[in-house]
């Protein structure tokens, strides 16, 4: 498989979502990503219910378009061939806790050494340095100390995650684009760099960009929980027929076309109603309106009468749901792919569309060591016996 990544050697350390999100993306564009395993293979292989070979599904749809080694980098010969691998790869991903990473040498002062041209993308829950670098964590403990919980929920409930990791995928986009940066800055100096990306530094970036930030310091606003709705302007979710729909209206032209859709013109110049501030301070009785008109009709009965008249809306779909969305389905979004002792199995979809030089899909995710010989072999120049011995020993 060839593509505008071609050339580019991976090596992909990354356990769980945001690392292993990274790297299919540079995977899928064909950068040759190698997951490296701990012999028998990792914990997230096995999250949630198991395939016939003793992976999860969801592990087969994060970890397409790779090719997979052992190796435990906690023996002398494990570490020794890591470095032989660095120095014949262009990139290196890694999400071990900060204070394990030099005890298997995957640090940015051991790493350089190696090689000076390869690119080191770090990813940690709070970064490398400061005084909370040590901590560990998951998607929503970034969540939590972000803020991003706090804002999440209804008014009279608790704080709530999100169900989707955003902070993972997004931290992952990140580490990725941070990849290629690096990429191209070495075109330019010939030398490599740490990439360092925390998960708490992302979902900062974020709530700030949204605002939030802003409002606290300067005026002492906190960002409330306001479930579906808007501060900033109407938007709800309303319970049709047979089932649940979303219905936003932001900006005036908007809203003034909505009324009409469902027949409520008489209420344009309600001064409660006025502009995008004042429906969202008074959107209780908006609401009100607006959930008499839905009751009445089925889910796709709304969507029909909104589209022609330009409203953004969509009914609240389930994950079944998603499996037959005409629009999903016509982008490749759902795509499936063969793994023997298995059978088709749905993979993460390509989500980049180049005209040019398209992603593609091309293999399923790999057995932990299915490749150990093509690597070790192929690219090490290992013997066979070489090979055997090292298996014996548990280094691969």
């Amino acid at each position: 498989m060839t593509g505008i990544l071609d050339g580019i050697r991976v090596l992909d350390l990354g356990r769980h979502l945001s690392v292993p999100y990274a790297t299919l993306l540079l995977a899928d564009m064909g950068a040759e990503v190698i997951r490296i395993d701990r012999p028998g293979g990792e914990d997230d292989r096995r999250f949630g219910p198991l395939t016939p070979t003793g992976d999860s599904y969801a592990f087969q749809a994060r970890l397409r378009n790779r090719k997979g080694i052992t190796l435990d980098l906690r023996t002398e010969k494990g570490k020794e061939l890591f470095r032989k691998l660095v120095a014949a790869s262009d990139v290196v991903f890694e999400n071990f806790a900060v204070e394990g990473k030099k005890a298997m040498g995957v640090d940015w002062e051991t790493i350089k050494k190696i090689n000076p041209r390869v690119i080191l993308v770090s990813v940690s829950a709070f970064g490398l340095d400061g005084p909370e670098a040590h901590r560990i964590g998951f998607d929503p403990i970034a969540q939590a100390v972000s803020g991003a919980m706090s804002t999440t929920g209804f008014p009279d409930g608790p704080p709530v995650r999100s169900a989707p990791a955003w902070v993972d995928y997004t931290t992952a986009t990140h580490a990725a684009l941070g990849a290629m940066f690096a990429l191209w800055g070495r075109e330019k100096t010939g030398r490599g760099q740490l990439v360092d990306v925390s998960m708490l530094d992302v979902a900062v970036a974020l709530i700030t960009f949204m605002g939030w930030v802003g409002d606290a310091k300067i005026q002492g606003i906190d960002q409330p929980r306001e479930g579906n709705a808007s501060r900033h302007a109407w938007a709800d979710s309303f319970k049709a027929k047979d089932g649940w729909v979303f219905i936003s209206t932001v900006k005036n032209s908007i809203f003034h076309r909505f009324l009409k859709a469902i027949g409520r013109e008489d209420i344009k110049d309600d001064p409660r109603f006025k502009t995008d501030w004042d429906r969202a301070r008074n959107r209780e009785p908006l609401n009100v309106i607006v959930s008499q008109w839905v009751a009445g009709k089925t889910k796709a009965e709304i969507i029909a009468t909104l589209e022609k008249f330009q409203i953004p809306c969509a009914p609240i779909n389930t994950v079944k749901d998603l499996l037959t969305e005409p629009q999903v389905l016509f982008r490749n979004m759902l795509p499936e792919v063969y793994r023997e002792g298995i059978g088709s199995v749905p993979v993460t979809g390509i989500a980049l569309k180049f005209s040019e030089t398209p992603g593609s899909i091309y293999s399923p995710a790999p057995l932990a060591g299915e490749h150990n010989k093509e690597i070790y072999g192929g690219l090490l120049g290992l013997s066979d016996k070489e090979l055997e011995e090292l298996k014996k020993e548990q280094v691969i």
